[in-house]
């Protein structure tokens, strides 16, 4: 199933979430399990924003909120998973693969303080590729629990019971995992990774593993993770077959100067004045439509005459 025209105007909502409260409790939280999308036998979705689902131990197995498949051979792709909530594990998605997806704002959680934790608000159990994992929560593995994850940031996600703000048990490749945080007795602390391996990938403390650097990533912002020219994050990662046809979470491709780069998003900038970044000049397909398709010319015209070119509007 794919969506006409994509997931920021076409949304499969379950329910409303439950409310959160500052100790952790759940309150008028929703009465049964109301998934947002399942997936079996191989199946696909395309291009929707899934929100609002609610997998609880009461009535199944508390997995997989948002989306819940029987194995890796369904895939979501070009999804937004926002505010899904489950009692067990992945409340954004479990149990799939996952391709260009942005997995923001899940939440796994109990009633009641008896183990076991809770595992993966954004996802487990599945394959990520050049995904965002942003502002999850969970006991432990806030970001993802016992994934495979390719080209992904994961960074802002929280693990309030066990270890693991950012991910837990996974495997990652090309990442950049940082700014993940858990609960350690009456403060937080930055914990980015526990139980993993990383190759090739960012974060703090530096993990063993071949090609991975503990450096700032350099984003673009608070809440835009983009790379900067400066990124030492940028033709940092290493190349695999799956990237020659691929684009990253932009829809721009996922090589852009001869090798990857970590994270969800590649970096390609046009040397004018000040680098300007293709992706940001793809956002704007007007001024890019009227340079004839050309990024050089974008950066240093001035579509909108107010005297300022592309580059100085950046």
């Amino acid at each position: 199933v794919r969506s006409l025209n994509g997931p920021r105007v076409t949304t499969i909502s379950a329910q409303p979430p439950p409310i959160q409260l500052e100790n952790g409790l759940i309150l008028n939280g929703p009465k049964k399990e109301i998934r947002g999308v399942w997936l079996a036998g191989g199946s696909k979705i395309d291009g929707f924003t899934v929100a609002g689902g609610m997998a609880h131990l009461n009535f199944g197995s508390g997995c997989g909120g948002g989306v819940c498949g029987s194995g890796s051979a369904n895939v979501v792709a070009n999804c937004i998973l926002s505010n899904n909530i489950a009692s067990a594990q992945g409340a954004g998605i479990f149990g799939c693969t996952a391709h260009n997806c942005t997995i923001i704002g899940n939440l796994t959680y109990k009633l009641d303080y008896i183990p076991p934790v809770t595992y993966g608000a954004g996802a487990a159990s599945c394959s990520l590729r050049n995904c965002l994992l942003d502002g999850n929560y969970s006991g432990a593995g806030g970001g993802a629990y016992n994934c495979m994850l390719e080209n992904c940031t994961v960074t802002r996600n929280t693990a309030d019971r066990g270890a693991g703000g950012g991910v837990n048990s996974c495997t990652l490749l090309n990442c950049v995992v940082i700014g993940n945080i858990r609960h350690v007795e009456y403060w937080w602390e930055e914990d980015n990774y526990v139980g993993s391996t990383l190759s090739f990938s960012c974060s703090t403390p530096l993990a063993a593993g071949d090609g991975n650097i503990e450096a700032a990533p350099v984003f673009e912002g608070e809440a835009d993770f983009h790379l900067q020219f400066s990124s030492p994050c940028i033709n940092a990662g290493t190349n695999l077959e799956w990237m020659t046809e691929a684009t990253d979470l932009d829809g721009m491709p996922r090589i852009a100067d001869g090798r990857v780069d970590m994270g969800a998003y590649e970096s390609s900038f046009i040397p004018a004045p000040v680098p300007v970044p293709c992706w940001w000049i793809s956002r704007c397909p007007i001024l890019l439509n009227l340079a004839g398709g050309d990024y050089a010319a974008a950066a240093l015209a001035d579509t909108d005459g107010d005297g300022y070119a592309a580059w100085q509007e950046y």
